[in-house]
């Protein structure tokens, strides 16, 4: 698999609440799915997956790079809002999340992450849960699928 792709990015969102120090889970989830074109390449053990995300309200690219290799995945977005998300099995990598309105603390706590790759199709799914500002805020299912056209 080279060159020209198709990348399909599909998770479960779920809200983290919390009440007198207890853990509970906000009944409301959402789903996010999203596909496009985009191009992959691979060097030095890693696959490299770089696409572009239009914004329905402002029309702005905002331009991606997914690094994925046997132990972890990384998402990097430039753009309006511009973020590196580090993902490694049982550790939180801290980074600067920047959005029109300021920057501020994003904490990606991971596990459960699994990569399955073959000669036309890459998989990797990832669970994690984003801390904002030192707040544990959001449980994720991330699921990523590069299928060669």
């Amino acid at each position: 698999m080279t060159g020209h792709v198709i990348l399909t990015i599909s998770g479960l969102q779920s809200s983290l609440v919390y009440a007198d120090a207890e853990e509970m889970y906000d009944p409301e989830t959402a789903e996010i799915s999203f596909t496009a074109p985009a191009s992959y390449y691979y060097r030095n053990g890693k696959h490299y997956i770089l696409y572009e995300e239009i914004d329905e309200d402002t029309g702005e690219i905002t331009k991606s790079r997914i690094k994925i290799s046997p132990d972890s995945i990384e998402i990097e977005k430039k753009g309006t809002v511009s973020s590196h998300m580090i993902f490694q099995e049982e550790r939180t990598h801290v980074s600067e999340y920047e959005t029109p309105f300021g920057r501020f603390a994003l904490g990606v706590e991971s596990h459960g992450l699994k990569v399955l790759e073959n000669d036309n199709r890459l998989d990797a799914s990832i669970d994690y849960i984003l801390h904002i500002n030192e707040a544990p805020m959001i449980e994720n299912h991330l699921k990523l699928t590069v299928e060669g056209k």
